[in-house]
């Protein structure tokens, strides 16, 4: 255990908590430096490989940020090819139902773009996956969490993250429930049915999934029951991007038919393009881990040629050690989000990728992206909460089963950057021992406290 540079009173209550994670028996890794000086502020256990679970996010983004720059612009194509509308895969995370980039919308913008093309009907539509290949899912993945909106598979083109949405209502004098499918905007066929019931307590036993041919409903609904909305990960990303793509041109008067014409010559039609930083935000503020994962997807395919796990794994790993000037072995990078049990990083690692992160030109663009205690919308939203000094911390939260982190950097009373990171992992945590989360806080309070001896 090192302590430096802090005062007696914030060095007792750092080693208590220190002692108070050990005894409740977490493993620990716990780094924190003065970002301006590089001097070791505080550390225990920093050099240890632990599971990161979601701080692997900051290693993706820091990454991202690094090789491809915040002007990245992720780029989906279109061309008409012997008849055939070919969409040419960029790996964009960002359409969304209801934002800047809503899927309705840009599926509207394609047939403008075909009508302006002087074409009115097409044989079909296909996807050219590109450099995007191999499993739509990384190694280490909760097999039996697939049909979480957390656990949704990636794909070479999709919309909202891969998930599908449904609104819930009891219609007045209805005899069943009525089931609005909010995405995909290809709409999902409907398999079962829920009937309404005046008896509550079996009326919330119900249940809506994704199947490969639609979404299946099952059991009651109470009748008095107000709109609910409910969502869950896609099994087939491309299938639903082709049949949205496919509704959406046919509203705007684009044609299907086996005998559309087979053009001489490619028509090339203007790309859709949208920013990085939309997705950034969604990482690092909201922890989405289909976004990491497109965006590890994404580096590789764009320095390395290769868009599958692999591919991007390396090319974070090599951004890294240019950024850095080495990853250390202990140091294990299989996926972008850190929902992969098989993930290890070191708090100083993550420590001195954040000073080295100080000098670049998107340091800021970096801090903004991390949430700020107490920040709502974000999983800081609950941190901190009462004291003064919540938004001096910047920083990323990770949970999975077993595991606790949270790192990024805070100011003290001094005005001081501080880097810091604490990885917690346990496998039999004792009753009655603190949630490590509280712990954390107690040693981000601490280093707020600190001042040079």
């Amino acid at each position: 255990m090192l302590l430096a540079g802090v005062a007696p009173t914030q060095q007792r209550d750092l080693e208590a908590v220190i002692r108070e994670t050990r005894a409740a028996g977490v493993e620990l890794g716990f780094h924190a430096v003065d970002l301006g000086s590089g001097r070791v502020i505080a550390s225990s256990g920093a050099e240890r490989g632990l599971i990161p679970a979601s701080n692997q996010k900051i290693l993706t983004v820091a990454a991202v940020l690094h090789r491809l720059g915040i002007g990245h612009r992720f780029e989906t194509g279109f061309v008409v090819r012997d008849g055939v509308l070919v969409v040419e895969a960029g790996g964009d995370p960002n359409w969304r139902t209801g934002s800047a980039h809503d899927p309705a919308a840009l599926f509207a913008a394609v047939a403008v773009r075909l009508r302006h093309a002087g074409v009115t009907a097409v044989r079909d539509v296909r996807i050219d996956p590109g450099r995007f290949t191999g499993p739509v899912r990384p190694a280490g993945w909760p097999a039996d969490q697939f049909e979480k909106t957390y656990c949704a598979a990636t794909a070479p083109v999709l919309f909202d993250g891969g998930c599908w949405v449904a609104r819930l209502t009891a219609p007045a004098g209805g005899s069943e429930a009525s089931v609005e499918v909010l995405s995909p905007p290809g709409g999902l066929p409907l398999d079962g049915r829920i009937p309404l019931t005046s008896d509550k307590k079996a009326g919330g036993l119900y249940g809506l999934a994704a199947t490969g041919d639609g979404l299946r409903i099952w059991g009651k609904l109470w009748n008095q029951a107000g709109p609910r909305e409910h969502s869950g990960a896609l099994v087939d990303p491309e299938a639903a991007f082709l049949d949205g793509l496919r509704a959406g041109l046919r509203r705007g008067g684009i044609g299907f038919a086996k005998d559309a014409p087979r053009t001489a010559e490619s028509i090339r039609l203007r790309s859709i393009e949208t920013g990085v930083a939309p997705t950034l935000l969604r990482v690092l503020k909201e922890s989405d881990n289909n976004d990491a994962e497109m965006l590890l997807r994404t580096l590789g395919a764009a320095t390395r040629d290769d868009g599958s796990f692999g591919g991007g794994a390396a090319a974070v790993r090599a951004a890294l050690a240019d950024l850095v000037g080495a990853v250390p072995d202990e140091v294990r990078i299989v996926d972008g989000s850190g929902l992969s049990r098989d993930d290890r990083v070191t708090a100083r690692f993550v420590v001195d990728l954040l000073r080295a992160a100080r000098g670049a030109s998107w340091w800021e663009e970096l801090i903004a992206a991390l949430p700020h205690g107490g920040e709502s919308g974000t999983t800081l939203r609950n941190r901190f909460r009462g004291q003064s000094w919540a938004r001096k911390v910047h920083a990323k939260t990770g949970t999975i089963n077993g595991v606790s982190a949270l790192s990024g950097i805070c100011v003290d009373e001094s005005g001081r950057e501080i880097g810091f990171s604490i990885l917690m992992n346990w496998s039999r945590r004792k009753s009655g021992s603190r949630d490590p989360r509280t712990l954390q806080e107690s040693l981000v309070a601490a280093l707020i406290g600190s001042r040079d001896s």
